[in-house]
């Protein structure tokens, strides 16, 4: 008899693990994880996949706490969350709870469609500490019993005997076949998960950049292919204001034309698994400046590019950027802006001399399209033309994590709508009372609400009987 005790309560180390890795709180917590750190990778900025072998000059570009702890934030793998080593073990972690969720919820459906004998093991199951009440009933054991079998078939359960406990005891279903539901649910977010870990392996994402038409762009970090712009074209309102645009590309391996498409608004163009999207677009300017004596300007942009023919190219890196441009000669600072025109125009050209500050100055000129400005005797000419902001990613198993989203989507509509009972009925005699019956549900949202009105039901039937 010793040696049975010592080994009912000798420790198992993978039956703990399992219970644990069970444990919806466990589940919640390495969601809440994830959740965290995918929100800190919209925040914090993501070094690109083209610096991947040259990490500390992407780090010099940084500024702010970026900059001052650039080196900590790069090895913790701040600057990389999606490939870091602790993301994917929290990703490995959560996809190890799906799956041990998957296999109790999927042998408790098949334990319930096949009517396979319950026992007391099976009750473990449940978690230490499932929704209960405790009844005490009048009647004695038996017939307390009885009274609750009758009552339960009227609400449309079916009642199974565990045979293997010391007391009576029942297992109520109802609804029983969506118990399939939760290994489906827990299936997809598995399915969803593995494909968020291939992503966060294999995938990457460019940065964007604004070519001219003609300009050719090595995309990936092994720069197997190319993307050429061939034309932006662009649909003028009645305003004359692009509205909406569109790009013509041709993708290349090596020199070999492999695919033409068009990229837009809400479209994109594929090849490889490799996705080329349009964020937008943004002006480029080419300034010519003369004097009162029709001489040439010297004309300086930023970067220290000095122009000696009166001849200046200024493109944005973005439609919120705000580039300068500085005519030694005369001491004069021009600044050009891509921003909403107060006409109600959609965006135009805005062009402003700068006086001490950068909110001081006058507004020159506001462009729908290139014209031109003048200033103390000085003229400028600026010829207005636009150029797609340009981004490729590649996400491989994107549509797989589609999929898995909407089957658990599905799978958690169709359990709350047509929501599975399960109740574990055991009895014993009492001491004040002929008997006392517990009544357990299978743990779920809403279990101790549903369960403490059918009881509530119960003990109405009573009443009314009696």
């Amino acid at each position: 008899m010793a040696e049975e005790t010592e080994r009912a309560s000798r420790f198992e180390p993978l039956s703990a693990l399992w219970r644990v890795l069970a444990a919806p709180q466990t589940l919640l917590i390495l969601a809440g994880l994830l959740a965290l750190a995918l929100a800190a990778s919209s925040v914090i900025p993501q070094m690109p996949a083209s610096y991947a072998s040259d990490p500390q000059a992407w780090l010099a570009m940084q500024a702010g706490v970026w900059a001052q702890a650039g080196d900590i934030f790069h090895l913790l793998g701040i600057f990389n969350i999606a490939g870091s080593f602790w993301f994917r073990a929290f990703l490995a972690l959560a996809g190890l709870c799906l799956f041990v969720r998957m296999g109790d919820s999927l042998e408790l459906a098949w334990r319930v469609t096949r009517r396979e004998p319950w026992t007391r093991a099976s009750l473990a199951a449940w978690g230490p500490h499932p929704p209960r009440v405790q009844l005490s009933l009048p009647t004695p054991l038996e017939g307390a019993m009885e009274r609750l079998g009758t009552f339960l078939a009227r609400q449309g359960y079916a009642t199974r005997t565990v045979s293997d406990l010391p007391v009576p005891a029942v297992v109520a279903i109802r609804r029983g076949l969506v118990l399939w539901t939760r290994p489906l649910a827990y299936g997809s977010l598995l399915l969803a998960l593995v494909s968020l870990t291939v992503a966060s392996a294999w995938g990457w994402q460019g940065e964007s950049w604004h070519p001219r038409e003609g300009e050719r762009h090595a995309i990936g970090p092994d720069e197997t292919y190319s993307v050429r712009l061939d034309s932006f074209g662009v649909v003028l309102d009645g305003g004359e204001q692009p509205s909406e645009y569109a790009s013509t590309v041709t993708w290349l391996e090596g020199d070999t034309v492999v695919r033409q498409g068009m990229v837009g608004a809400g479209q994109a163009s594929a090849y490889a698994g490799i996705t080329l999207r349009q964020l937008g677009y943004v002006p480029v300017v080419r300034m010519r400046g003369w004097d009162g004596d029709d001489q040439p300007l010297m004309l300086e942009t930023e970067g220290d590019v000095l122009s000696m023919t009166g001849e200046a190219e200024i493109r944005f890196d973005s439609a919120a950027d705000a580039p300068l441009v500085l005519v030694p000669n005369e001491d004069l600072f021009l600044m050009l802006s891509f921003e909403q025109d107060c006409e109600g125009r959609g965006q135009a050209l805005q062009v402003r001399r700068i006086g001490e500050g950068i909110d001081d100055g006058e507004v020159l000129g506001i462009l729908h399209e290139s014209g031109s400005v003048a200033v103390d005797g000085l003229r400028f000419e600026l010829d207005l033309a636009f150029t797609p902001i340009l981004r490729v990613d590649y996400h491989p198993a994107a549509g797989l994590a589609l999929i898995g989203v909407g089957l658990f989507l599905i799978a958690l509509v169709v359990g709350w709508l047509i929501a599975p009972r399960l109740l574990w009925i055991a009895a014993a005699e009492g001491q004040e009372h002929p008997s006392l019956v517990w009544v357990m549900a299978l743990p779920g949202a809403g279990a101790q609400s549903w369960l403490s009105h059918l009881v509530k039901l119960f003990r109405e039937a009573l009443h009314d009987d009696a």
